[in-house]
């Protein structure tokens, strides 16, 4: 199980096109849309402690800023 604090290292990079083109499941519909509206070209490919590889898309956080709109940024995790 991966939770806030887990502990990996990158172990290489996936180019954005080819990450898009793995994820056509409806499970991964909405991390699908945050990826093609971000501006990130490579996702890190990270091996934790327990073993498990895991590809870091982007997430995406916004927030609304009194008598401005709204602010977002994609930030990878």
């Amino acid at each position: 199980m991966l939770v806030n604090g887990s502990r990996g290292v990158v172990i290489g990079w996936k180019m954005r096109d080819e990450k898009l083109l793995e994820m056509n499941s409806e499970t991964e519909r909405c991390a699908y849309n945050i990826l093609q509206r971000s501006n990130i070209n490579q996702i890190p490919i990270v091996k934790f402690k327990n073993g498990r590889e895991f590809d870091c898309v982007p997430c995406e956080f916004s927030c609304l800023v009194l008598k401005v709109g709204e602010c977002k940024r994609f930030q990878v995790p």
